[in-house]
């Protein structure tokens, strides 16, 4: 029981959604369960506000918040909360974040919190693979589905539906955020072989499949995966950096295992999915090497709108100051621009946009500090340039991941500024 609720806690921090005559999203349920047990738990509590680690992350938050508070005083006419409110969050997430720790510490195992934290996160990825193609194979089961979900806060989903036929909608995961989520997973599965002695992850057949699934999942729910998956194979040479052989070896069987998997994966979408269906599906996941071998061009019909809403601003105050506005009153983006980086210029201005890119980079930082192995701080440093690739093409402010990892180590310390030091190999 204990490890059934550790595995929907993550899934659940990872994966909220807002249910039907439910009063809060899901997410919002944990962040009130967590606050009354963080409450409740002084040791715990006293262990938070006295690390410096957390303490230094609050105040780089505070410092965005005031940033993002200020176009909103400067604004004449309909105000503008939604970046000031993803901000805000943050702060609300670490509740959440220490219900998930609460539950994973109960749950135990020969494993430290933070090592089941990351399989947890990447066995939710696999379910949520798993449900999502599901429901890409009958939508019937979707359509039960999204009837118990909130109308007023999914209507980006309910319009975007007829992608179902060629790409993976799963609960509570969609579109760019999903891709984000699957990105997370992708770059902790690969960071658990160099932390653990987990046994899925030793058999790496198994191990193999897993990553497989992750990887289908996140290419099924958005190309941006490719991106993830680039990153996670400069990582991995990173991490054997130090020994050509060892990178050879420890890697090969792995390799083999997803080069088996991933077509065995393909022949069962053939038995399960029509063969038009199938065709539309690899035409879409594919595009962009399709184009190249066709047109001689690196182009996708998702990179040609990206670019298209490149747009600058004209007036100098905007530049410097922002038009505090990244919604329009019909919930479409302001200037009609999803990119990250132009949205916040168009809200706060470039100096502030940069200050944001400062502050992501140091999140990375205060995490990777409070490391003492060498896999983890350069896991860490992929998730912040994970993030910041990310604002490129739309905004990106996922710090739930930040604060579950600053939470987890923090508490997992067995001393008040220090953090357990995991194996390396």
């Amino acid at each position: 029981m204990k490890k059934f609720i550790a595995t929907a806690a993550t899934f659940i921090f990872i994966y909220p959604i807002f249910i039907r005559y439910f009063p809060l999203p899901l997410d919002r349920i944990l962040q009130i369960f967590g606050l009354v047990l963080l409450l409740f738990n002084t040791p715990d509590l006293k262990k938070l506000i006295s690390n410096r680690g957390f303490v230094s992350f609050l105040r780089i938050t505070f410092i965005l918040f005031l940033l993002a508070l200020i176009p909103i005083f400067m604004k004449t006419g309909q105000l503008d909360f939604y970046f000031l409110k993803t901000v805000f969050d943050t702060y609300l997430n670490f509740f959440s974040a220490y219900f998930l720790f609460f539950a994973i510490r109960q749950y135990g195992g020969n494993e430290k919190p933070l090592v089941n934290l990351l399989r947890l996160i990447a066995i939710s990825a696999v379910i949520q693979a798993l449900v999502s193609s599901i429901f890409f194979i009958n939508s019937g089961l979707f359509d039960i589905y999204s009837s118990i979900l909130r109308e007023d806060t999914n209507e980006k989903l309910f319009r975007r539906l007829t992608t179902l036929n060629k790409r993976f909608i799963g609960i509570g995961s969609q579109f760019f955020s999903g891709v984000i989520k699957y990105g997370f997973a992708f770059f902790s599965v690969l960071i658990l072989p160099y932390i653990s002695e987990i046994k899925w992850v030793k058999n790496r057949l198994l191990y193999g499949l897993v990553v497989s699934i992750i990887i289908v999942g996140g290419l099924l729910t958005g190309r941006t995966f490719f991106v993830a998956l680039i990153l996670g194979l400069v990582m991995i040479m990173i991490l054997n950096s130090r020994s050509i052989t060892k990178l050879i070896s420890l890697n090969i069987k792995v390799l083999f295992a997803t080069i088996v998997f991933l077509p065995f994966i393909y022949y069962v979408a053939l038995i399960t999915i029509d063969t038009s269906r199938v065709e539309t599906i690899t035409n879409y996941v594919f595009e962009l090497f399709i184009n190249l071998s066709e047109e001689g061009e690196l182009s996708t019909t998702s990179t040609d709108a990206t670019l298209s809403m490149y747009k600058f601003p004209e007036s100098t105050r905007t530049w410097l100051l922002g038009d505090g506005q990244m919604l329009n009153d019909d919930n479409s983006y302001y200037m009609r621009t999803d990119v990250g980086y132009i949205r916040l210029i168009f809200y706060f201005g470039l100096p502030s946009t940069i200050i944001f890119a400062f502050i992501l980079l140091r999140y990375q930082a205060i995490l990777s500090r409070m490391a003492h192995s060498r896999p983890l701080k350069v896991y860490f440093f992929f998730l912040s340039v994970w993030i910041l690739l990310l604002n490129f093409k739309g905004l990106t402010f996922d710090t739930q991941y930040f604060v579950v990892l600053l939470l987890f180590m923090t508490l997992s310390n067995p001393k008040k500024n220090e953090t357990f030091k995991l194996r390396e190999r």
